[in-house]
């Protein structure tokens, strides 16, 4: 959503959901691949997402593992920062600030300026409620604004 580069702010919470096993341990993984190569981070998030229908808690480490090689991130310094307190520490302040406030609902969630989004979301709908947002705020809204394909 390029047409609103320097207009808003995206932060990401790790929220892994007890129902899937191999929650914890893929929100711990991309932390740890965020604290080493930031930019891939949303890389393996999308990558994981896209098998998460396959994913168990024992073929995510050689998933993550083959992203890791893919990408040139170097599998023993992965598995130092896996096994870091910074990593473990990250993905309990994100649970922590999700519980805060009071979220109930499943993956993905979203706030917009306090707004709630809930589940997977037509671009169109984002759009709404990020101009809102801006609106409210006393920001212009885009000059343009396009269609997602």
């Amino acid at each position: 959503m390029k047409e609103y580069d320097g207009k808003i702010t995206v932060v990401f919470k790790h929220y892994p959901l007890e129902m899937h096993n191999w929650a914890m341990k893929a929100a711990l993984a991309t932390e740890a691949v965020f604290q080493l190569k930031p930019d891939a981070f949303w890389e393996l998030h999308d990558q994981l997402f896209s098998v998460q229908k396959e994913i168990k808690v024992d073929n995510l480490d050689a998933e993550v593992e083959g992203f890791l090689k893919s990408n040139k991130i170097d599998i023993a310094e992965y598995q130092k920062k896996l096994a870091s307190d910074s990593v473990k520490k990250a993905v309990e302040r994100d649970l922590a600030d999700v519980k805060a406030i009071g979220l109930r609902s499943g993956t993905p969630s979203y706030y917009i300026d306090g707004r709630f989004l809930a589940g997977a979301q037509p671009i169109d709908n984002f759009r709404k409620v990020i101009d809102e947002a801006l609106s409210d705020a006393g920001l212009a809204k885009p000059a343009s604004t396009t269609k997602a394909p």
